[in-house]
């Protein structure tokens, strides 16, 4: 069905314009304040990844005699988690950002963050104490990690206009490539080294908390730099299509939806 609208949402003369630069997802990730951004999110997913793919793995060694299909059945708090989550994730960075401003979607953002990584220990060291411990704290970091995303790819797409897809997948990227390295390393850390999965996931938590340090200051800088109901010093500019990606440089004004700017993640339509 989608592809019937392509002909009439397509803004041919933006498309024109538009760069293929495959290694612009790459230099938007080292822009520095994309970086500290980007890192938190890495790693947090990171952290999500190793809960979800770890289950499988040691549900049937620390509690025997549970079928595969309890397995996947418990995985289904962790789903609804993640739903409800990106969807609360975009309704408090609203909310926040009528009260702040333009630096509420940084507020929002290190909220839900702080709020992963207790989520992450406790998972660590329940693993392998508690069925209903291990399920209710992976559903808590399904909920609280896939809230911190509005927020995330908000600031993110809001400090590179015109760039939206170009974020998105650099985000994206980034979660993966971390995802992968330590799903590929904490496993056998535990098996082969002697580790345990709240010593890792305490490890993971310290990393991205010092991440959290430059994203604090410049929320704070952000907040100084535009305060609540500040004068509009440039004006938007002007644009025949719904994309409000086309924003003033010196200061923007956010989509009244977090989750109706997300889903507007291409900047040729219109």
């Amino acid at each position: 069905v989608i592809l019937f609208f392509l002909p009439n949402t397509l803004n041919k003369e933006q498309a024109r314009s538009a760069s293929s630069n495959p290694f612009a997802p790459v230099l938007i990730m080292l822009k520095p304040r994309i970086l500290p951004n980007a890192l938190v999110q890495g790693i947090g997913f990171s952290a999500m990844f190793l809960c979800v793919g770890a289950i499988p793995l040691t549900f049937p060694i620390y509690y025997e005699g549970i079928s595969t299909i309890a397995i996947g059945l418990s995985l289904v708090p962790f789903a609804v988690g993640s739903a409800l989550g990106a969807i609360c994730g975009g309704i408090s960075t609203n909310l926040i950002k009528k009260k702040l401003g333009v630096s509420g979607t940084l507020v929002s953002s290190l909220f839900w963050n702080f709020l992963c990584l207790p989520a992450f220990i406790g998972w660590g060291y329940t693993l392998d104490y508690n069925v209903w411990l291990a399920i209710f704290f992976t559903a808590a970091i399904g909920f609280l990690r896939n809230a911190t995303t509005p927020p995330m790819l908000m600031f993110c797409m809001e400090e590179v206009p015109n760039q939206s897809s170009a974020v998105n997948g650099g985000l994206l990227a980034v979660q993966f490539i971390f995802g992968s390295i330590v799903l590929s390393l904490f496993p056998s850390l535990v098996a082969d080294y002697g580790y345990s999965w709240g010593m890792l996931m305490v490890g993971l938590s310290v990393l991205e908390f010092l991440c959290f340090i430059p994203i604090v200051w410049m929320t704070y800088t952000t907040y100084k730099k535009y305060p609540v109901n500040a004068p509009e010093t440039d004006p938007l500019l002007v644009s025949d299509t719904y994309s409000t990606n086309k924003l003033s440089g010196l200061q923007r004004e956010y989509r009244d939806s977090s989750i109706g700017y997300i889903s507007d993640s291409t900047e040729f339509l219109r």
